[in-house]
C-alpha cells in the first residue's frame, strides 16, 4: 500500500491482484490486501456459524475461499491477497470478517492491509484500512448483517 491514501490506485492494484489470480467473482466478495512477505490469514464467519479460511475453504451456504497466500507451506510474495466469495445468494444474518498475523516475517514491522466487502447490484462496497496487527493477533475488522 505505496499510499494508502490513494484509494482509487488501491482499488486499481486490488482488482489486478484478483485478476492475476484468477479469483472468481460473486454475489458478495471479501478481499484481503496487504504488501508484506508476513501470512495474515482472512476469516469471515457466517450466520450458520462457519468460519471460512484457509483451514475451512468451503461453506454449506456458498461461500468459497479461493485465493490463498503467503502461508507457511506456500509460495511468499510481497504482493498478497486473500478471497473469499459467495457463489449465490448469502444467507441473511451477521457477518463477521477479521484478519490474523499468522506469522511475522518481517522482524516486527508494521503491517498495513485493506480488507473490502463487496455486494455488486446491491450495496457500496465497504472497506477498513489498518496499520498493523500483531502476531498471533486477530482483528475484527467488520461487522455487517444481510
Amino acid at each position: 500500500l505505496d499510499d494508502p491514501g490513494d484509494v482509487a490506485s488501491v482499488d486499481e492494484e486490488m482488482e489486478q491482484r484478483l485478476r492475476k489470480q484468477k479469483a472468481a467473482e460473486g454475489q458478495m466478495t471479501v478481499t484481503l490486501l496487504w504488501d508484506s512477505i508476513d501470512d495474515l490469514d482472512l476469516h469471515c464467519v457466517t450466520p450458520a456459524g462457519e468460519d471460512i479460511h484457509h483451514g475451512m475453504k468451503r461453506s454449506e451456504y456458498g461461500g468459497t475461499m479461493d485465493v490463498i497466500m503467503n502461508t507457511i507451506d506456500g509460495t511468499v510474495v510481497d504482493d498478497p491477497i486473500e478471497h473469499i466469495y459467495w457463489d449465490t445468494l448469502p444467507l441473511r444474518g451477521r457477518y463477521t470478517v477479521s484478519v490474523k498475523k499468522f506469522k511475522d516475517r518481517t522482524d516486527g514491522q508494521a503491517t498495513p492491509f485493506r480488507v473490502r466487502i463487496s455486494l455488486p447490484g446491491h450495496a457500496p462496497d465497504r472497506e477498513q484500512r489498518y496499520e498493523d496487527v500483531l502476531e498471533q493477533e486477530t482483528i475484527v475488522v467488520l461487522s455487517f448483517v444481510l
